[in-house]
């Protein structure tokens, strides 16, 4: 038996009576006119899919051309040449007439390639050494043995000379109900990146240490147990921040000749969740999927957002809607409507569509999507409320590293409650009772978070 290519589709012919064949192979309908099926493409360059459907004495008919993309069989294109330079720049992003406030002030995210993989975010206006260019693409140098990529359009030449070695031993910190702060002086702004693991942050900062550096602190301040510097290749600090209990969230920033490193504590929750602000991001505009009858994922995150926030503001939490109304909003502009609201946690609520080579029915199920590690729990409390709301099976928590989960401060999870495209879900998702289960789902999925996640002595134990 030779393989062949098939394709994913669903849409509607108007009604449960109708018949449907797709290259005269049948494709059932359900009640409502809608359908979705995986069918076999012809082996031919351009594939024709020929839809027919007949009922109450009438056939309509349409052709639809599937295009398949060959491979490149032609010489190998040049590649782009790299030219030496040594010059410091500056990254600043260019101004643009579409992207918003929020988009322009974000973190610039480096390559490993011109066009390669995302590397590390680098904050606008730091200064950095430039060793190589393309016509398009700049090589910044991190540390001597780390090379990264941006955008030559998101560079300004700057003033030469050596990058400041940050004031270890000038070291503070200090901390206060909701946060644990790390101050270093630095007299210009460094870039650093953090890493979490087993209960230990590592705050890396570019730059050459000073020679007299900070002593160990062993002195517990917040839920920072003890700092210790470890030892690196050139060209960067690594202080290993040893914490009491598993952060709610982290934040690197140069402000006011410092570098800041914000700790946020855990939950300030005892006995449920009055006091938790929840932002609630109903997923799409712009993009977004289709259902069979044309339900989109805009209109339906929207309902299953609205009702998410009516059941968690009953239970006194605090729920802020990061879209309010169907006009598209930009991702960065939907993290700091979540930052300005002091969010504790960011549920972004979506329907499922099947990838390039997979049947509708691969997404009968839920599944969530987290990317920062203080995440993980959430996103596991929320795959496992969910799914059963819905009464369907798990796809799994799967860790993806998206735009939208990326660069926040607070545990944020992508929640796939079921896939949009098919029949019967679509049509339940129609519904009231589909939308409440949804919701129901969201909220039982908080609660149980908040359980595992309050202090000790919460009375939800």
């Amino acid at each position: 038996m030779l393989n062949r290519d098939s394709i994913a589709i669903w849409g509607t012919v108007g009604t449960g009576e109708a018949s449907l064949r797709v290259n005269k192979r049948p494709v059932m309908v359900e009640r409502n006119g809608s359908f979705a099926d995986f069918v076999p493409l012809p082996r031919a360059d351009t594939a024709v899919l020929e839809f027919v459907a007949e009922g109450a004495g009438e056939t309509r008919q349409q052709t639809i051309r599937i295009f398949r993309k060959l491979p490149d069989t032609g010489p190998p294109a040049a590649q782009e040449r790299l030219v030496p330079q040594a010059r410091w720049v500056i990254l600043r992003r260019a101004r643009s007439d579409t992207a918003d406030s929020a988009t322009q002030a974000r973190p610039i995210y480096s390559r490993w390639a011109p066009d390669g993989s995302l590397a590390v975010p680098l904050d606008q206006e730091s200064r950095l050494l430039s060793d190589r260019r393309t016509a398009n693409a700049v090589r910044l140098r991190l540390a001597p043995d780390l090379f990264v990529w941006v955008p030559a359009a998101e560079t300004v030449e700057a003033t030469s000379g050596p990058l400041p070695s940050p004031g270890l031993s000038d070291l503070r910190i200090e901390s206060d109900s909701s946060e644990t702060v790390v101050r270093i002086p630095a007299a210009e702004r460094l870039n650093t990146s953090v890493e979490y693991a087993v209960e230990t942050l590592h705050w890396t900062i570019w730059a050459e240490p000073e020679n007299d550096l900070v002593a160990a602190l062993d002195t517990t301040v917040g839920i920072v147990q003890q700092i210790r510097l470890r030892k690196e290749p050139p060209g960067r600090v690594v202080l290993a921040v040893q914490l009491t209990e598993r952060p709610l969230g982290w934040r690197s920033e140069w402000r006011d000749g410092e570098l800041i490193l914000r700790i946020r504590s855990r939950l300030p929750l005892r006995g449920g969740l009055p006091g938790l602000i929840v932002a609630v991001d109903a997923g799409h505009p712009p993009g977004g999927t289709i259902g069979p009858t044309g339900y989109t994922e805009a209109e339906m995150t929207m309902a299953v957002a609205r009702a998410t926030a009516r059941r968690l503001e009953t239970l006194g939490a605090v729920a802020v809607l990061l879209r309010e109304d169907e006009a598209p909003v930009s991702l960065d502009e939907r993290i700091a409507r979540a930052e300005r609201a002091g969010a504790h946690v960011l549920v972004s609520i979506h329907g499922n569509s099947p990838g390039p080579g997979r049947p509708p029915w691969a997404v009968l199920g839920t599944q969530t999507i987290w990317f920062q590690p203080m995440a993980q729990p959430l996103a596991n409390a929320l795959l496992r409320e969910v799914r059963t709301s819905l009464n369907q099976v798990a796809l799994g928590a799967h860790r993806e590293d998206f735009a939208l989960i990326r660069p926040t401060w607070f545990p944020a999870v992508l929640v796939e409650g079921t896939g949009l495209v098919l029949p019967e879900r679509e049509a339940y998702l129609r519904t009231a009772d589909g939308i409440g289960a949804y919701a129901d789902g969201i909220v039982s999925g908080l609660q149980f978070w908040v359980r595992l996640t309050a202090p000790s002595d919460s009375l939800l134990r």
